[in-house]
């Protein structure tokens, strides 16, 4: 009996820098990660994902045409099976907040080192979050926020406050 390789992940990037792109491509090709598609605005960005498939998407926050965010939205509940990860230089909150609600596996910025992306990488197709630990601290003082807890206890989704 002999063990297949695996397949490689297949990663969708989206930025509307292609020097950017070609960085990320660079940091993460390899036998384990393939880049099957790349986009640099919204539109390129949704039609290449629902043709392409990816096990992951990286997408950008800022783009022409219509923001990431949308993209997210749009995308989501079209390709439950693919790992829509945020790449931005954003570090607002609510930006962070808004993708974790839209269904971001994952919120990185733009300034983490090429060994976290790829593992980044394989976390979410692992089913994990990927995001710093700044970004995990403040999402959970986000949840645990008393409007939050008030949402989730009237919903019957928790039985006490934290």
């Amino acid at each position: 009996m002999t063990n297949a390789p695996a397949a490689p992940i297949r990663v969708m990037l989206v930025d509307d820098h292609a020097l950017v792109r070609s960085a990320i491509r660079q940091a993460l090709e390899g036998p384990e990660v393939e880049v099957v598609a790349e986009a640099g605005d919204a539109t390129d960005a949704i039609d290449g994902a629902i043709r392409t498939r990816p096990d992951v998407l990286l997408l950008d926050i800022d783009l022409p045409g219509m923001s990431g965010l949308a993209v997210l939205a749009e995308l989501a509940p079209r390709l439950p099976a693919t790992r829509i990860v945020m790449l931005t230089v954003s570090g607002a909150e609510r930006d962070l907040y808004e993708a974790i609600a839209r269904g971001a596996a994952g919120y990185l910025t733009k300034d983490l080192r090429p060994d976290a992306l790829h593992r980044a990488v394989h976390a979410v197709c692992a089913g994990e979050l990927a995001m710093s630990r700044r970004f995990a601290a403040l999402a959970v003082a986000h949840f645990r926020s008393e409007e939050h807890t008030s949402e989730l206890q009237s919903r019957g989704l928790i039985s006490y406050a934290v």
